[in-house]
């Protein structure tokens, strides 16, 4: 009953005032246009973002295929090939505050001569069930480099990252296929961030505009009032 009172006296009021009706006529058709202004704006720094870590991501994958070479530059026989393994994910993992990149190498068939190394390498880190059937036979038929977009767990939160995968071949005897996790938490703290800046910059303006708004129509209404009076 309250609310309902409160309400019909706003409408009473925003019928009977000249001044009420076009300070919120202006900051109406003003707030739907910086609305759309911010998700234009929003929509375009995501996939700017998301365009630049995925060319960053596609030339590091190809700079892991180059180390992964020197790695086993030497590797002439099943026991070099499994010592240099270890090295596999010292050289590719990265661990740093605001970018991570975790690693699976894993064997890509089980045939007589690949049985003679080992089968798999992979981070502590690596949600392996992240690799998907489909991923996987994504990689299996080509010899791009192949990638997607998943959704990771980082100190009991959700970000996105792009998963790259790849065939590499061991001295092209024992094939092998690199998988990768980059996380894109730190371009996602950077979209956070402008996103709210556009929520309190946009509700500034607003509180701006409907304040000068306000002045505005004041001093146009004064007239026609005072005119009102002298005519009563």
């Amino acid at each position: 009953m309250f609310f309902r009172r409160i309400l019909k006296a706003a409408l009473d009021l925003f019928r009977s005032s000249l001044q009420i009706r076009a300070m919120v006529y202006t900051v109406s058709l003003t707030g739907t246009a910086l609305v759309i202004i911010a998700l234009v704006l929003g929509i375009a720094i995501s996939n700017g973002l998301y365009s630049n870590r995925t060319d960053q991501v596609m030339i590091e994958s190809h700079r892991a295929e180059q180390t992964l070479d020197k790695i086993f530059d030497e590797s002439i026989n099943p026991t070099g090939v499994n010592t240099n393994l270890d090295k596999v994910l010292s050289e590719l993992q990265l661990d740093g505050p605001s970018q991570t990149r975790e690693v699976y190498f894993v064997k890509a068939d089980t045939s007589w001569k690949s049985r003679l190394v080992d089968d798999v390498r992979v981070s502590p880190k690596f949600d392996i069930s992240l690799v998907s059937d489909d991923f996987r036979r994504r990689v299996k038929s080509s010899t791009a480099i192949q990638h997607q977009t998943i959704q990771v767990q980082i100190d009991g939160e959700s970000y996105p990252a792009i998963l790259t995968g790849q065939q590499y071949s061991i001295q092209k005897q024992y094939p092998f296929e690199l998988y990768l996790i980059y996380d894109l938490k730190n371009e996602s703290q950077i979209l956070t961030m402008i996103q709210w800046t556009l929520v309190f910059g946009g509700t500034f303006s607003l509180l701006l505009i409907g304040f000068f708004s306000f002045i505005v129509t004041s001093w146009l209404v004064r007239p026609v009032k005072n005119a009102a009076d002298v005519s009563e």
